[in-house]
């Protein structure tokens, strides 16, 4: 009895799932999804009357740019360590500040902007990358002993050449 109570059950489920799915071809509109939406039409006109696609151009081929013209939004900045108080520690770069103390005018860093992380010694030099949407560079010298000091270093984007010369 088990069983035929079990298998027509399994049937009636079958039959129950087979009429629900299933998409045709409807009748409806198509929707969004299936339609692109429609490409706004520019006028393109100069001042002859024609359109640039009566002419066969792209909306483009009027632009110039000079030979010089580069997409780059970064540029190197070759930092040099002058002298140094402790002789030992890290030199983290940063290109946000979290925090700017008013009263001293130091930039604290933003934890999550950091650039890179060097180990410096006097007369030798570390190239970073800086990117000019950013608002400036920031370094956090942290001694490797207690005995030493942590200095910032904030140098606004206006500021930063070609070399930045530091004394930690």
């Amino acid at each position: 009895m088990k069983g035929i109570s079990g298998a027509l059950f399994i049937g009636v489920a079958m039959i129950a799932l087979s009429s629900c799915g299933g998409g045709g071809q409807s009748e409806a509109a198509p929707t969004s999804a299936t339609a692109p939406p429609p490409v706004p039409q520019s006028t393109g006109s100069d001042d002859s009357g024609s359109t640039g696609a009566e002419k066969g151009l792209s909306p483009s081929a009027s632009l110039a740019v000079d030979a010089a013209f580069d997409f780059r939004v970064d540029s190197d900045v070759t930092v040099l360590v002058s002298s140094m108080e402790t002789a030992l520690g890290a030199l983290n770069f940063y290109h946000a500040s979290a925090f700017v103390d008013e009263g001293t005018g130091t930039h604290y860093p933003d934890y999550d902007t950091r650039i890179a992380t060097w180990r410096p010694t006097v007369g030798k030099e570390f190239v970073v990358r800086v990117n000019d949407n950013w608002d400036g560079l920031l370094l956090e010298f942290v001694p490797d002993t207690a005995a030493g000091e942590e200095r910032y270093l904030y140098f606004p984007r206006a500021e930063l050449g070609g070399v930045l010369v530091v004394a930690l």
